[in-house]
């Protein structure tokens, strides 16, 4: 194989870069149905599937756009020869996709990872030999070279073709495999490419189904751009987030009032003329309490703004709204405001901040107050940003489903409706030509919410509850969580509800309040006790201190994990983490076992754990006769719930070990 790698090298090199990365995407493509080559995709987790398939399918895409790819691009094309060639090595157990990977890398596709290390064993004994499949390959780059485009023949895959097609019929990919079997009959639609491309990220997410579904219906129905962006403020309280918000809007507007600052969140739209995009502008609080719920409204695919003051610590305040925004919204592009609130000019040490947080794009100095020719500057530069985003200006969605989405906004706007009923949507989807079955006016539902279009929980549908205005969310649950924080409670009846929303009766009525109250549960915010009906526990507002006295964990009868993070950890990890445990939580004399930074668990078979986040370190200590099954069990829980940079260490029998 090192010597067929040499072989491609040297002939790659007679090639210019847009035929090397054609030369990839053909080895990707001809990897492709390996993948579905025993009939099926289940050497993937079933949780995780959809969307290996969708990052390999994309990964494909990307290599055949536009998109620009880095200088180790020879590097990555031999790499997909081999591997193309490995998939049809009868011999060799693994069928590994790194055709599509390196292609994907090449291209600097953002899902180039993900399918590359987790794709493991298929299994398959192939029709043809090894050494056939090379030649091919090495053919490709002769063609290629010619100015010819190779044909992708079906023939030399024998069963493995209609195994793969089945494959992906049988996990609901109808569009994909109608795509992948008229690209190997030589129809390659440039078009339908960029459609794709086009897909909103939040779609893309879903998986491949789900983005196989939204193009049919963009095929069917035609496309309309969404045009739409989120800008998200965040900052510390008093930094002068309000003032922005609403001088991004209007320049001229009248400074806000300091009892107007914001309670949660407040949104508002904004309709730059410069820019043919919605801008949905996002205010956060930011009293500290209620940065534990950022997570269900901060997301990937916005803008984000820090406002600093310029007299506080700033450094240390921007490090952590920037592990926030990390931790919350991925790389997202960001700015920081320097917001003067004197005539000194603060310094940032931008240049540290940069090499920790890549996605910072610039810093601003001046007063919102006072200084209007430089807030209308940094108005365009944040226009500007939104135009160069492809994810936000380049957006599609099926028509009859943006009618839908425009009929919604139109209740709101003008009606001032911030829920509907199941059976007021059913009425608008009829009228914008939906179909009228389950499937479809749920997978409506589905993209609508992932777009954050309007809020529908398929899993609360007994409350027949629509919402179409996301703040009529966000602000219920931080004003409940405020509330509870400033009563001193960490326990939340269902009555108490009335108290919480007494000053908003009319926007929070009676009847919304046990939906607003299994809210806390869904968002993983809260958990129900066993004792009390209608009472749910937060535990991030317990108290912080641990019991006195902790169980003992002996050297050589425990098991011990950590997970060490390089920054803050987010700040409803912990808590999280306990609410998906909370059955487990153990009691004593009727009290159970838990605090703000950890909890002692039993998995009701005689083991015992002790779960503490401490600084950046999360450790989980467990003993008793079925250890190994219940450190599996919480070490699966706490890798979905740490951050990325969290590293896992293994204690086994009191020695560290890797994972």
């Amino acid at each position: 194989m090192e010597n067929f790698k040499k072989n491609v090298q040297e002939k790659l090199q007679e090639l210019d870069e847009n035929q090397k990365r054609t030369f990839a995407w053909y080895c990707g493509m001809r990897a492709l149905p390996f993948l579905g080559a025993s009939g099926d995709f289940d050497f993937w987790d079933e949780r995780q599937r959809q969307w290996y398939m969708f990052s390999c399918f994309h990964a494909l895409d990307t290599a055949a756009s536009d998109t620009a790819f880095d200088t180790a691009f020879d590097f990555f094309a031999a790499n997909a020869a081999a591997n193309a060639a490995d998939a049809a090595n009868a011999a060799n157990d693994t069928v590994a996709f790194a055709a599509a990977v390196a292609a994907a890398n090449a291209a600097n596709a953002p899902y180039d990872t993900v399918a590359a290390y987790d794709t493991v064993a298929a299994n398959a004994v192939f029709a043809f030999s090894h050494n056939t499949f090379k030649n091919i390959i090495l053919k490709d780059i002769d063609s290629i070279k010619s100015g010819k485009n190779p044909s992708l023949s079906t023939e030399i895959y024998g069963e493995i073709w209609p195994n793969f097609l089945n494959a992906l019929e049988n996990e609901n990919c109808h569009y994909w495999a109608r795509l992948y079997e008229s690209i190997f009959q030589g129809n390659f639609d440039r078009n339908a490419l960029d459609l794709r491309l086009q897909v909103p990220e939040e779609i893309k997410k879903l998986g491949a189904a789900e983005v196989g579904h939204y193009l049919e219906k963009i095929e069917a129905q035609g496309a309309e751009q969404l045009d739409e962006a989120r800008i998200i403020i965040l900052g510390d309280k008093g930094a002068g987030k309000t003032s922005l918000a609403k001088r991004l809007k209007n320049p001229k507007a009248e400074m806000p009032k300091v009892e107007e600052s914001t309670a949660g969140v407040d949104v508002s739209r904004w309709k730059p003329n410069e820019a043919e995009v919605h801008v949905h502008i996002w205010d956060f609080a930011g009293h500290t309490i209620t940065h534990t719920a950022h997570r269900f409204f901060l997301s990937e695919h916005c803008l984000y703004v820090v406002v600093c003051d310029g007299r506080t610590e700033r450094d240390k305040t921007l490090e952590y709204w920037f592990d926030h925004i990390k931790n919350y919204g991925g790389n997202s592009p960001a700015f920081i405001l320097v917001n003067k609130m004197d005539n000194n000019r603060p310094e940032i040490a931008i240049n540290n901040l940069k090499e920790r947080y890549s996605n910072i794009q610039g810093v601003k100095t001046f007063s919102i107050k006072d200084d209007i020719k430089d807030l209308n500057d940094f108005r365009a530069t944040l226009i500007e940003s939104i135009k160069n985003q492809p994810s936000w200006n380049a957006q599609v969605i099926a028509k009859n489903s943006f009618q839908v989405k425009e009929r919604l906004e139109k209740l709101f706007d003008e009606e001032d409706a911030e829920f509907i009923t199941r059976e007021s949507f059913n009425t608008i989807a009829s009228k914008c030509g939906i179909e009228d079955t389950v499937e479809d006016r749920d997978e409506l539902l589905r993209h609508l919410h992932e777009l954050g279009v309007s809020l529908w929980y398929k899993d609360m549908e007994e409350y027949n509850t629509l919402v179409l205005n996301p703040e009529w969310i966000s602000e219920a649950v931080y004003q409940i969580i405020n509330w509870m924080h400033n009563n001193k409670k960490y326990s939340l009846r269902l009555k108490y509800l009335k108290e919480v929303f007494k000053e908003n009766a009319s926007r929070y009525p009676e009847k919304k309040h046990e939906f607003l109250f299994d809210l806390l549960k869904n968002y993983d915010m809260a958990y129900e006790t066993e004792e009390e009906k209608n009472t749910l526990i937060v535990p991030h507002l317990l108290g912080e201190d641990r019991p006195k006295t902790l169980p003992d964990f002996p050297v050589g009868e425990s098991l011990m994990l950590r997970y060490r993070a390089e920054a803050p950890l987010p700040p409803d990890t912990i808590s999280r983490f306990i609410v998906r445990h909370s059955r487990e939580i153990k009691k004593e004399e009727g009290k159970s076992i838990v605090w703000r930074f950890g909890a002692i668990l039993e998995d009701g078979k005689g083991s015992l754990a002790l779960v503490r986040e401490e600084d950046r370190i999360i450790s989980v200590s467990v003993k008793g006769s079925d250890k190994t099954a219940y450190i599996s069990r919480l070490r699966e829980t706490l890798s979905g719930e740490c951050p990325a940079n969290a590293t896992e260490i293994y204690q086994w029998l009191g020695e560290d070990r890797d994972p």
